[in-house]
């Protein structure tokens, strides 16, 4: 009989607190998926969610113009949030609610898998609560990102694998689910790798060696059907250069990528205490599943084996972002029922005291949960909104990071540790190639960040005479112009110019452009020019003349941060 079915913990506890139990699980589960909505909408945004964001725009350039690092079958989840938006601040909420809602289909899935596992409802809605406890999921699960992406995909995998159909098809049809996780991003091999073993190693105890290799050829042509259809779709004919691509470039970066920060171990560390007593829930419960391993149904046995595999690859994982643990914790939620149930029944008191100690520590939850709160993207958004404000239908930005998800981003410029390293390798050198390229895009407005000011030694001499800062991080193509000495004006953004006050009124004063006067506005091409007021005293900004946004030329001080403490708070 499976273990799982040996003391149910509905027999343990009694029909009446039982259903107090279940009552108490619903009510939970329904707050918590209330929240991870909520938080969705509030929480900052980490600077790589507007990269993958970013990449939907990018579809009709994949594997032609432009080349990506990694698989990106994400880029077409997230194109019902550039439809429905009508600005990059509106897409990006949008694509949080399109993550929230992913995040419950994989708590639907962990509740399903429960119960192909043997366990009863009240067991796997207690998992449930077991999962949502991890303030590690509830911070992540919404994240723009592939990772928690992936995630429905591969649990649907395992659910298939875990249900009692044992038909080839059924194999067939978990590679095709393993594939669409592997093509969200290339870290879901992590899960493929694990349920191919799993289920060898499950058909191996009963020494079916052929079934176990039937199993991995039948699971492996399905996995290796989408790799194939994905490039055919991009290259036709010449699919081999996506396949090439998606398994030799991400190589250097699989393996070195964690060189370009240090203590990356320490999020390790992190996401242990944050979520010390859930984590010591599941990992008791893996323990004692896999002693009595040989004991375990072909169900059981399975997700035992896959959980460690994938628990194993997860806490080893050279670049242990926050983020990356969101890739196990819904597995290792399966096993927190089992710690309960295994508490020996002969004590007294002792199963409802672990019991209770658990519900205590899922209603402590929340106090993280609200406290995540304060973190919010409100900033970010506003910021964004000015930015955009700016811009033009073919107008371009820089920022380093892409926060424009709807706007031409001038790059590549993706300025993380190892993208600020290369520019100031090249700088060291006298030699400005990357930021030249930038700047062939002619970006009209920059939005300022940590990025920029990591950069702004080498940054500020391009930007100096060529920008006006008109919000507290935004800069827009232009000048500020006096009547008593002429300015430089290096422009770099091709467009018609006009007066305007530091209160963003504009001014019916003239104005010399390299010593001919004008009148209203004029068009100005790219290049060097001089610029000053025609008489009078005071000072002026010559900024585009199509601004159509209130603003206010902001005092002279730091930058305000946009992206404070996005990993540790």
């Amino acid at each position: 009989m499976p273990l799982s079915h040996k003391l149910s913990l509905d027999d343990t506890i009694g029909p009446g607190p039982a259903r107090a139990l279940k009552l108490f699980t619903l009510c939970f589960i329904l707050a918590k998926i209330i929240l991870i909505f909520v938080l969705s909408n509030n929480t900052f945004f980490v600077m790589d969610e507007y990269a993958h964001a970013a990449h939907t725009g990018m579809i009709q350039d994949f594997y032609v113009r432009y080349f990506p690092f990694k698989t990106v079958l994400s880029a077409y989840f997230y194109l019902p949030a550039q439809w429905l938006s009508a600005n990059s601040a509106e897409a990006m909420l949008i694509a949080r609610y399109q993550m929230a809602g992913a995040g419950v289909a994989v708590t639907v899935l962990v509740y399903l898998i429960c119960l192909n596992m043997g366990r009863t409802k009240l067991e796997a809605l207690f998992t449930v609560c077991v999962l949502l406890a991890f303030s590690t999921f509830i911070e992540r699960v919404f994240r723009v990102r592939t990772e928690p992406l992936c995630l429905a995909p591969a649990m649907g995998a395992l659910w298939i694998i875990t249900s009692r159909h044992k038909s080839g098809w059924i194999l067939f049809l978990a590679g095709l689910m393993s594939g669409v996780a592997f093509l969200t991003t290339q870290k879901a091999v992590y899960f493929n790798f694990a349920l191919a073993t799993a289920f060898i190693a499950e058909a191996s105890t009963r020494k079916a060696y052929a079934e176990a290799f039937k199993k991995a050829a039948i699971f492996s042509f399905g996995w290796l059907v989408t790799v194939v259809v994905y490039s055919v779709y991009f290259r036709g004919p010449d699919f081999l250069v996506v396949i090439n691509h998606i398994f030799v470039t991400p190589v250097r970066l699989a393996v070195h990528g964690g060189e370009d920060y240090k203590n990356l171990r320490e999020f390790v560390l992190m996401a242990l205490s944050r979520n010390a007593f859930v984590y010591g829930l599941c990992f008791a419960g893996l323990l004692i599943s896999l002693v009595r391993l040989r004991k375990l149904s072909r169900v059981e046995m399975i997700v035992a084996v896959f959980t460690l595999i994938m628990t194993f690859f997860i806490f080893t994982h050279n670049q242990p972002w926050p983020y990356v643990f969101i890739m196990v914790i819904p597995f290792l939620s399966l096993y927190g029922i089992e710690a309960v149930k295994a508490v020996p029944a002969g004590i007294p008191y002792l199963k409802g005291a672990v019991l209770i100690s658990a519900l205590v520590v899922m209603i402590f939850s929340f106090k993280r949960n609200i406290y995540y709160f304060g973190h919010t993207n409100l900033l970010q958004n506003l910021t964004s909104r000015q930015a955009e404000s700016l811009l033009g239908t073919d107008d371009s930005y820089c920022d380093g990071v892409g926060m424009l998800v709807k706007k031409r981003f001038a790059g590549p410029a993706w300025w993380d540790a190892r993208g600020i390293a290369e520019v100031m390798a090249e700088a060291d050198k006298n030699e400005f190639k990357l930021l030249e390229n930038i700047f062939s895009y002619h970006p009209k407005v920059w939005i300022l960040s940590y990025r920029t000011s990591k950069l702004w030694p080498v940054l500020e001499p391009f930007l100096i005479n060529s920008y006006v800062r008109v919000f507290p991080n935004v800069l827009l193509s232009g000048a500020q112009v006096s009547a008593g000495k002429s300015v430089k004006f290096v422009n770099r953004w091709e467009g018609a110019y006009a007066l305007y006050d530091s209160g963003g009124a504009r001014l019916n004063r003239p104005f010399y452009i390299n010593s001919k006067v004008i009148e209203g506005s004029t068009l100005l091409k790219t290049g060097e020019y001089t610029a000053r007021l025609s008489g009078g005293a005071g000072r002026a900004y010559l900024l585009p003349d199509n601004i159509n946004v209130p603003f206010t030329i902001p005092p002279a001080r730091k930058p305000m941060a946009l992206y404070r403490d996005v990993y540790r708070y």
